[in-house]
């Protein structure tokens, strides 16, 4: 399994978007997203950095 590299929680907000995710509400320094059709949800921390195992648990 190849390395994650470290991003910041921004980036893979627009990252979960270009695969149609949309945020759906901020609580505090976390965005909740949403994907049309499924009842999943994903909450991404507003961090600097999302470390690879966070990452790799989202």
């Amino acid at each position: 399994m190849s390395k994650l590299p470290i991003i910041s929680g921004i980036e893979a907000i627009k990252a979960f978007s270009k695969v149609g995710w949309t945020p759906h509400r901020q609580v505090g320094s976390h965005v909740v997203l949403r994907k049309e059709g499924s009842r999943v949800t994903l909450s991404v921390p507003k961090h600097r950095e999302l470390k690879p195992g966070l990452l790799r648990d989202i």
